[in-house]
C-alpha cells in the first residue's frame, strides 16, 4: 500500500507538470521512486529552462529579421515616393 501510494505521487506531478505546474521532489529514501521523483523533477527543470532559451533565441531571431526588414521597407517606401514625384 505504502509503494502504491508513492507511485501515485508520481503520477499526480506528472500531470502536474503536464498541466504547466513545477513539481519538487517530495518521496524521501533510497529506492528506485525517490530517484524517479527526483529525477522527473530535474527533468522539469531542464525542460523548462530549454523552453525559456529557445523563447529568448527566437525574440532575438524575430528582432534581427524585423530591423534590416524594417529597414528595406522605409527605403523602398522613400523611394517609391522619389519616383511619383
Amino acid at each position: 500500500a505504502k509503494i502504491l501510494k508513492r507511485i501515485q505521487i508520481l503520477a499526480c506531478k506528472a500531470n502536474e507538470f503536464a498541466a504547466g505546474g513545477s513539481p519538487s521532489p517530495s518521496i524521501s529514501s533510497n529506492d528506485e521512486l525517490a530517484y524517479l521523483d527526483a529525477r522527473l523533477c530535474e527533468v522539469v527543470d531542464e525542460i523548462r529552462f530549454a523552453e525559456a532559451q529557445r523563447a529568448e533565441l527566437l525574440a532575438v531571431i524575430n528582432h534581427d529579421l524585423r530591423t534590416p526588414l524594417g529597414a528595406l521597407l522605409s527605403n523602398m517606401e522613400l523611394l517609391q515616393n522619389e519616383l511619383k514625384q
